[in-house]
């Protein structure tokens, strides 16, 4: 019942879920972290850790910055443009010298490329920056904005066994989940609108609903 969570204002919080045992991380993500590979070094680690395979973590990638809105100089990049081809979608061009970075594209590659199968990843595809009735942005708002509380935990149901509880909450993705950058640290308008649109959003994977509290 340990909450774990990280703090966001454009980088990608990244859930992840190995349900067989019940075990979670969450990871925060973002230009520095995408490039240094931490989530496949996290999946890496739990995989080591409780003896899990790859293809035996679900994913969860929350709100950040989009491509549509996350430029920057070539020097950023240049780690992108190496890794990554075309056909990647990581990058685009901008004006001279400046790229569109898709961090969120970057996270789903890494994903894939570490093992974890695409149907068991779920993203947001929500840009921080796009929706300021929503989110805070670093980006749009400068060293004053606000910052989002992204938090994942396994909640056993009241009244039950812990541990047997804990495996069949998990085994659903029900409350193992993470907040998605609706708990902010400064006050926002009323969250129920983004509750209802994540809410809607495909599920991990069929039969594996990823529920938002």
């Amino acid at each position: 019942r340990l909450p774990l969570a990280v703090i966001t204002a454009d980088c990608f919080p990244v859930v992840l879920v190995a349900p067989n045992l019940p075990a979670v991380g969450i990871i925060h993500s973002g230009r520095k972290g995408t490039a240094a590979q931490v989530v496949p070094t996290a999946i890496e680690r739990m995989c080591q850790e409780f003896r899990v395979q790859p293809d035996a973590v679900f994913g969860a990638i929350g709100p950040g910055i989009g491509g549509c809105c996350y430029e920057v100089d070539a020097a950023s990049a240049d780690p992108f443009i190496t890794r990554y081809s075309d056909e990647d979608a990581v990058y685009r061009p901008s004006r001279p010298g400046h790229v569109y970075l898709d961090l969120r594209r970057a996270i789903l590659r890494q994903l894939e490329a570490v093992g974890v199968p695409s149907s068991q990843v779920w993203s947001a595809d929500l840009c921080t920056a796009c929706y300021p009735q929503w989110f805070y942005s670093y980006r749009r708002e400068g060293p004053r904005s606000g910052r989002m509380l992204n938090v994942v935990m396994i909640q056993p149901p009241t009244g039950s066994a812990p541990h047997k509880s804990a495996r069949l909450t998990a085994g659903r993705c029900a409350r193992a989940a993470f907040l998605a950058a609706i708990l902010a640290l400064n006050n926002r308008p009323n969250p129920s609108s983004i509750r209802r649109q994540l809410r809607g959003s495909p599920s991990l994977s069929s039969g594996h609903r990823c529920s938002m509290h």
